[in-house]
């Protein structure tokens, strides 16, 4: 592996991750809005203000198909999960109260993406650039590397030489690529489970008119992996092969260096034991002459780096062409296994077996006796008129009481006009708005089946009139019980009302 990573251990990670005291929760939602932030930050200079994140978070909302919410149900859920963001280390909080400009110091505070967020932002642009490249493109591109990188290393020089020309493109470039490749073939494993799932979905639900969707399934998926298999399979031996020369020649310059050694303590061993190698003799002299002891010690660290780094990308080369292989086993079992469970299928139809059953039980009836028993269906004597005729006119006349009804949006308007009344006094009185005890009240007078839309419009009529200081201050509010059947609410105490309410 790479020397970089020697240094790394389990233990100093486990020992980092504790102390920084990470904790990340993340919801698509979420996720929209840290790539929106990381988006903005990228392509503009202006600095994160909360309007401007209480405005990205709009926008998040509005590809969800959510911006029906009212602007002060946007503005209190962006606050909530901007909050969270800097409780999680996603986002970093700047104050300006201590700027020397008074205007600077009189604007709301300033944010920044940690580290931390900008890693997990990056992860997610790059699987979204990288899946819509394909296998062959990414083998393309690794093959012309390893072209480059096999021809420089049959040559001859200094350190800085192999270092530009061999070390740094196979680690900043093939290993990059391997790496790509890697995660291509991790998203194609998803690909099949999720077609495994929709041929197990197909035949949940109608496994005689899903028959013909699932062998095109099965046979689409089964060609696209027999040709990653063979393009793997080719591209994957010549790549070692290329492996294999660059590794030759770096060894080949690390023996003649190691022999430069011999020969300068033993240097009749050159008419001996190296007589007949007249290729590493003069790969020898070759380094003698251009260059001195130190470049000679230099080029020994060098090749000792490319010699560990080939190894690694090695053992990438060998998982990657070992999982096309596996990948088409497990799916040629799952393949024989469905089409045994559709030949099952279609032999054991009902009508079938039980004609089996019956000529069984009649050619054994000597053996076996049996009572035929038999029923026969009642016919259904139908009163209707052969033709109705419609009738033109209008009934007059009162309802009855017992078949009035009251449409929904009446139900609706009923409950939001009580809830106002109930809200109002306390944004003209300024008092503290607990929802949580109010609503428990409120539900105790009023039946099971309309619990939940007096919940949610007491619920959104409570936001819209002020915020909480507990939830602005980022603090966690706890699940409170508000009926007798445990249904609960997540709420805050609101006590801070817009200027113009409490005007």
């Amino acid at each position: 592996m790479e020397g970089s990573q020697h240094n790394f251990h389990l233990q100093d990670i486990l020992d980092w991750v504790n102390t920084n005291g990470f904790s990340i929760n993340l919801s698509s939602d979420r996720i929209g809005f840290l790539l929106a932030i990381h988006s903005f930050q990228r392509t503009s200079n202006t600095e994160l203000t909360e309007e401007i994140l209480i405005d990205l978070y709009r926008q998040v909302l509005a590809q969800q198909q959510e911006a029906e919410l009212t602007e002060n149900t946007q503005a209190a859920r962006a606050n909530k999960i901007i909050n969270d963001m800097v409780s999680q280390k996603l986002l970093n909080r700047f104050s300006l109260d201590f700027a020397e400009d008074e205007e600077v110091a009189g604007q709301s505070s300033i944010y920044r993406l940690s580290p931390l967020a900008i890693g997990i932002a990056d992860n997610y642009l790059r699987q979204k650039e990288f899946s819509q490249v394909g296998l062959s493109v990414q083998l393309a591109m690794v093959a012309k590397e390893m072209h480059d990188i096999t021809h420089a290393a049959t040559q001859v020089g200094d350190a800085h030489y192999w270092r530009i020309n061999v070390y740094a493109p196979l680690r900043y470039s093939v290993a990059e690529i391997f790496d790509l490749i890697d995660y291509r073939q991790r998203e194609l494993d998803e690909e099949q489970h999720q077609i495994k799932q929709q041929i197990a979905d197909l035949l949940s639900k109608d496994w005689a008119a899903a028959i013909d969707n699932c062998n095109a399934l099965l046979s689409s998926t089964g060609n696209t992996l027999r040709e990653l298999q063979d393009t793997l399979s080719s591209a994957g031996d010549k790549l070692q092969e290329q492996l294999l020369t660059i590794d030759y020649a770096v060894n080949r310059q690390l023996e003649a260096i190691h022999t430069l050694e011999l020969l300068a303590n033993e240097p009749e061993l050159r008419d001996t034991i190296f007589k007949d190698d007249a290729e590493l003799l003069d790969l020898c002299q070759k380094l003698q002459a251009d260059f001195n002891a130190e470049q000679v010690q230099e080029l020994s660290v060098s090749f000792t780096q490319i010699n560990e780094l080939i190894t690694h990308l090695q053992t990438k080369l060998d998982r990657i062409i070992s999982w096309g292989q596996q990948s088409i086993d497990l799916w040629i079992g799952f393949d024989r296994h469905i089409h045994k469970f559709i030949r099952n299928t279609i032999d054991l139809d009902k009508n079938r077996v039980f004609s089996t059953r019956l000529r069984r039980s009649v050619s054994e009836f000597l053996d076996a006796p049996f009572f035929l028993t038999y029923t026969d269906q009642l016919r259904i004597l139908d009163m209707r008129a052969e033709g109705q005729v419609l009738v033109e006119g209008e009934e007059v006349g009162e309802v009855p009481e017992e078949i009035t009804y009251e449409t929904y949006d009446n139900i609706q308007e009923q409950i939001t006009a009580a809830m106002q009344m109930v809200l109002a006094p306390f944004s003209q009185k300024h008092e503290p708005l607990d929802i949580a005890l109010i609503l428990r009240n409120i539900l105790r007078d009023n039946p099971l089946a309309i619990h939940f839309d007096v919940a949610r419009i007491f619920v959104e009529q409570a936001m819209r009139l002020g915020v909480s200081a507990d939830e602005l201050a980022g603090v966690q509010a706890t699940w409170q019980d508000v009926n007798e059947h445990h249904a609960q609410v997540q709420a805050h105490v609101i006590n801070r009302y817009p200027q113009s309410r409490m005007q």
